[in-house]
């Protein structure tokens, strides 16, 4: 069993979660000097210790493996023509690729990857563990936060506690994580026009 549970711990640690949904993505990495470098998005590796992407350029010749904070971000698209934005964020001293699902003037708002790995022990026989996640970040004033979905409203009004308009949105009873994105459009709304 000891046996088993370990070559599951190998297979899944060098088993591109990309290729495990059937996808690798024409896109390009953003250096942190704004140069763009095209090529493939082959995976892209999230868990609560480090983030990265493999990536292959256009020659083909070798992938490469970005962590987060060494490049800028990546673009890739989607067959339905959609363009999906990775950044480097940091959090908590550590880097992230996150990606960009509403940019404001005052506020972005940002979703993990969709799968999370956590490593497991080989030693012991524990495998690594590979969950899909709805992970969601909020970029106010140059700082990031993660919101947890137990307490994400409690957090979101710390976050904008000298806003008591946008406070009150947030005593909806129905209101729910999940609406998150909407509330940040209006949040941000608001907040541009009070300049």
């Amino acid at each position: 069993m000891k046996s088993i549970s370990t070559l599951a711990f190998f297979l899944l640690l060098f088993i591109n979660p990309l290729e495990l949904i059937g996808e690798t993505y024409k896109g390009y990495i953003i250096t942190i000097d704004q140069k763009k470098i095209t090529g493939t998005i082959l995976q892209i590796f999230y868990s609560d210790i480090v983030s990265e992407v493999v990536f292959k350029n256009d020659f083909g010749d070798y992938e490469y493996n970005f962590k987060a904070g060494i490049i800028y971000g990546f673009v890739f698209t989607k067959e339905n023509g959609e363009n999906v934005i990775y950044e480097s964020k940091r959090y908590k001293r550590r880097w992230f690729f996150l990606k960009l699902d509403f940019k404001g003037d005052k506020i972005n708002y940002y979703k993990s990857p969709e799968i999370k790995s956590t490593p497991g022990n080989a030693f012991s026989g524990y495998a690594a563990i590979i969950n899909r996640v709805d992970e969601s970040w909020i970029e106010y004033e140059g700082k990031m936060y993660k919101l947890i979905p137990i307490r994400w409203r409690k957090r979101v009004k710390k976050i904008f506690s000298k806003h008591p308009a946008i406070i009150e949105k947030l005593d909806q009873p129905d209101l729910q994580l999940t609406d998150i994105k909407e509330l940040v459009r209006i949040f941000n709304d608001r907040l541009c026009k009070r300049g």
